[in-house]
């Protein structure tokens, strides 16, 4: 289903009110990407930052505050432009947010780069701080969702289209998946749901399991569409799974580690937004995980931390800092100083950061 017209002309609405994107993005460019209508999940991401008030000031306050401090603001852009899905957007997103931030707070002894060249390394850093003449390493990451989730959101997406794309549909349409349903089951659910249309014995709200070799692998309900528009998908559902997101952010916040200058004094920033629980997955990860401790032949229990988090590891020890915040909120930030590193920061640095 293509995002409805309404949506494009608040999108438009909203580059009138805000005529410095046009400039940072070029009137072209928008036209072609962000208001021509396209299915929903294909739209650019930048549209639906664009759709929400609060969320496009908050865009337009970081970018005009990078615009005047970065010499590579025109590399950023073009970042945006071409990071059209959402992970890779948000991921970038998150970026901007810090970069504005630190970028406001720059002066003669505290500067700021972005992607800065490293000696003897291939690759950037997010950002190199100066402070007092001494370099500060940080990493930028964005928990979302894990490869196994993003695979469900395409073979989702996939069958979406499809359905929405049959002719012979004029139902509303809701299906769901299990975590057994893999894209070679996506043709085969799709003929499935048209062979149930063609045969006009519909139940409206009944479940149709799917199956495969007598295993349920997914399901579809239909409901009356009681306007003239053709039959599309109007709910998803599944799998439902269980995540250690704590362990995803551990595995993450050390893969961050391998990027940085070896030895250097090196921090990692964490958005925390995607995670249910908050920051205490940052805890859990960074300082071990939680657990009630019950003494021997007694009933008297503790809270206790086991020694298997990031400060734990052999190259725990070369992050000084964690520091986690949440979607447009940087200023309310938590700071988790490693009381193991080879580099620990003064408390002077830790208050600014």
């Amino acid at each position: 289903m293509e995002v409805s017209q309404v949506y494009i002309e608040q999108v438009k609405n909203r580059l009138a009110d805000f005529p410095i994107l046009v400039e940072y993005f070029n009137q072209g460019w928008l036209n072609k990407n962000i208001l021509t209508p396209k299915r929903t999940y294909k739209m650019h991401f930048l549209f639906w930052i664009l759709l929400d008030e609060n969320h496009c000031k908050s865009l337009v306050s970081y970018l005009s505050i990078l615009a005047n401090k970065l010499t590579n603001f025109k590399s950023l852009i073009n970042k945006i432009k071409t990071n059209p899905d959402r992970y890779n957007f948000l991921a970038i997103l998150t970026e901007i947010e810090v970069l504005a931030f630190y970028k406001s707070l720059e002066n003669e002894k505290f500067k700021v780069e972005y992607e800065p060249k490293i000696e003897n390394q291939t690759r950037k850093c997010d950002i190199r701080i100066t402070f007092e003449g001494k370099p500060i390493f940080l990493e930028i990451l964005r928990i979302v969702d894990d490869e196994i989730e993003m695979n469900f959101e395409e073979i989702r997406n996939s069958i979406r289209e499809k359905i929405d794309d049959l002719q012979n549909n004029k139902y509303l349409v809701s299906f769901g998946i299990r975590e057994n349903f893999s894209k070679e089951y996506i043709e085969p659910f799709v003929t499935f749901v048209e062979d149930l249309i063609s045969k006009k014995e519909i139940i409206l709200k009944e479940k149709y399991d799917f199956k495969i070799n007598e295993v349920e692998i997914g399901d579809i309900y239909f409901f009356e569409n009681t306007t003239d528009t053709k039959g599309r998908v109007v709910g998803i559902h599944g799998p439902v799974r269980v995540y250690n997101d704590a362990g995803r952010l551990k595995n993450k916040i050390l893969d961050k580690v391998k990027q940085m200058p070896e030895r250097e004094t090196g921090i990692v920033i964490t958005n925390v937004s995607h995670l249910g629980t908050d920051f205490v997955d940052i805890e859990d990860a960074f300082y071990g995980q939680s657990a009630v401790s019950f003494s021997i032949g007694g009933d008297d229990s503790q809270w206790i931390r086991l020694q298997n988090g990031v400060i734990h590891t052999e190259d725990g020890k070369y992050i000084s800092l964690v520091i986690g915040f949440t979607d447009y909120n940087y200023k309310n930030r938590r700071k988790y100083p490693n009381p193991n590193s080879i580099n620990s920061l003064k408390t002077e640095i830790i208050n600014i950061l």
